[in-house]
């Protein structure tokens, strides 16, 4: 579920991206997509624990390492997409 809702989110905000004409908005959307991923997974883990009665308690030790986890995608995503897309969206103009 956390990577349908990444999948979302981003759909969602490249379409915003995409009617405002604004690139420098494509950053933010990387962030909240991001952000929102580590959430959605953090939450799944709590409420899988309380489920399955494992010690909750425990999660809180894996917080900062997640965050630091979190970090270090939203930093390579912000590089790593803007670079990516133009020569994505020629190579969809080729196929068509």
């Amino acid at each position: 579920a956390p990577v349908v809702v990444l999948a979302v989110v981003a759909a969602l905000g490249f379409s915003l991206v995409r009617r405002s004409g604004k690139p420098a908005l494509l950053l933010v959307v990387i962030v909240v997509a991001e952000l929102v991923l580590t959430v959605c997974n953090t939450a799944a883990l709590y409420l899988d624990g309380y489920i399955m009665q494992y010690a909750v308690k425990a999660l809180h030790l894996i917080a900062m390492p997640r965050l630091i986890n979190s970090g270090v995608r939203i930093a390579l995503s912000c590089i790593l997409v803007p670079l990516l897309l133009p020569p994505l969206r020629r190579l969809v103009k080729k196929e068509k």
